[in-house]
């Protein structure tokens, strides 16, 4: 685990003023929610040196940033190995209405979260820690923390050296299978257990985690479930033996005890004290309601009343897509409006795709990376210089045999692919960095570090009398017309 390979360090931030949508706090919008952080550092790179690499990671929706422990443990395996990169520490934080960030904010949470909050708290986090993260900077994001390391690089373009994004959820249109499918399922899921072990169980019989590897397994049940009472669940809660049968409609909420009320008025106490013992009920810890509002965001009307009842707004749904303009009652913005703007990606880009999965269909998976960075400021746009890593910027792998989740299923592997492409790309950062630095020294020896050096001012000279002569052309030109 990576506990015998990591320091880890734990560390709590103000998310960033204000959020994407109002309803994404409870009450008031000036409400400061938290973001609980992990920082990994190798225990083996006690003295880092320059060029180390300092990871900046993004989870998938409903799992816990700790999942991907056994990634990390894989990925510095990779790097003893090879020897051509080294890492220096990995960042990755619970987006705000999940994980351990979830139980900070407990009773903060709104019912609207959007995608585009975490990017500006990882910038938050970054100029905060910056310190601690000196360049270069490599992105890692899994399916929806793919769209939010994207956006985080095209918040700031040169921040990332590059971005890895792990079967990332970025296309021109929701999709079935990767966002109305899990958001039905996920709605109506079990989501109560009378005991760790009995959850244990419970999932052991699913064919969905018997593909994960049994480390990502166990942190699932150590880190993905949370021991009641909780603001949702408090204390007096009965909870079934076995599975309910499922409901047609969701239950009823059911209120906030007042003790679970007091631990959430304190963001950074509001961790419920678990009861000790074996038998001690546990629910998810990421909650489901707020899982499912990350997969789509509503558009509907009240229940039982046409869609056509419904009228979006400039101030509550400024952010349809055309796309998903229409009789359908959900959608969710930044799955289209990033593929819109992925052409413009600065960063290098590779994309891992997991072989068996069916969240995007393939021919859109293709056409996606064909476009990526081929706008104005993408990493296609200009000609390559003599620093850049040989051959194209962006570039996609297949992890065969691996689903959606893959990361989970063959870390092994899945650290296999990022190692590869850090093994070019590092060593391609070094020398751009060596260039760069050769290149300002000059600069400096002339003394025109911070004034207007003699080549600009020669060529702002040229310019102005070569407009000049533009000028006086014209008025020729103007004097022989009006003479005729």
């Amino acid at each position: 685990m990576s506990l015998t390979n990591f320091h880890v360090r734990e560390h709590v931030l103000p998310c960033s003023h204000v959020r994407e949508y109002p309803r994404a706090v409870r009450s008031e919008e000036d409400d400061v929610l938290h973001m609980h952080i992990k920082r990994y550092t190798p225990i083996s790179n006690t003295r880092p040196e320059p060029y180390d690499v300092t990871f900046i990671a993004a989870h998938a929706n409903g799992v816990g940033k700790e999942l991907y422990e056994p990634l990390w443990d894989e990925l510095l395996a990779y790097s003893r190995r090879t020897k051509k990169f080294r890492i220096r520490s990995i960042w990755i934080a619970d987006v705000a209405h999940q994980g351990k960030s979830s139980v900070l904010n407990e009773g903060k949470l709104g019912n609207d979260p959007s995608w585009y909050d975490h990017p500006r708290d990882l910038l938050l986090m970054i100029n905060h820690f910056r310190k601690a993260m000196p360049r270069p900077l490599v992105g890692i994001g899994h399916s929806m923390g793919g769209n939010n390391i994207a956006n985080l690089a095209l918040l700031h373009p040169r921040l990332l050296t590059s971005v890895i994004m792990l079967d990332p959820v970025i296309q021109d249109k929701s999709s079935v299978s990767g966002n109305y499918n899990p958001a039905y399922s996920s709605s109506f899921r079990r989501d109560l257990w009378p005991s760790r072990e009995a959850a244990r169980k419970a999932f052991a019989k699913s064919p969905f985690y018997q593909k994960w590897d049994p480390r990502a397994f166990d942190l699932w049940i150590e880190h993905g479930l949370r021991e009641l009472p909780t603001a949702i669940y408090p204390e007096g809660t009965v909870v079934p033996a076995s599975k309910p049968k499922a409901s047609p409609a969701p239950p009823p909420p059911t209120p906030i005890s007042s003790t679970a009320a007091t631990l959430a008025s304190n963001p950074l106490s509001a961790a419920v004290v678990p009861v000790v013992g074996k038998d001690v009920p546990v629910t998810l810890t990421t909650p489901k309601h707020q899982e499912v509002f990350s997969f789509l965001r509503s558009k509907h009307p009240a229940a039982n009343q046409p869609i056509t009842a419904f009228s979006p707004t400039r101030a509550s749904h400024p952010d349809i897509p055309p796309v998903m303009v229409g009789d359908v009652p959900f959608y969710l913005a930044a799955v289209v409006l990033t593929f819109d703007q992925i052409p413009h990606l600065r960063p290098s880009c590779l994309y891992v795709i997991g072989g068996d999965s069916t969240l995007i269909p393939p021919e859109d998976v293709d056409r996606r990376t064909t476009i990526t960075g081929t706008g104005v400021g993408g990493s296609r746009y200009a000609p390559a210089s003599p620093s850049d890593a040989v051959g194209d910027p962006v570039k996609q792998v297949v992890v065969k045999g691996g689903g959606h989740f893959f990361p989970f299923e063959l870390p092994a592997v899945a650290a296999a692919e990022i190692g590869a492409w850090l093994d070019e790309g590092i060593p391609a950062f070094r020398r751009g960095e060596a260039l760069e630095k050769a290149a300002w020294a000059k600069v400096m020896a002339a003394g025109e570090q911070s004034t207007l050096g003699k080549d600009r001012l020669w060529w702002t000279k040229a310019e102005a009398d070569k407009i000049k002569e533009q000028v006086k052309s014209m008025q020729k030109v103007g004097a022989a017309k009006a003479k005729i």
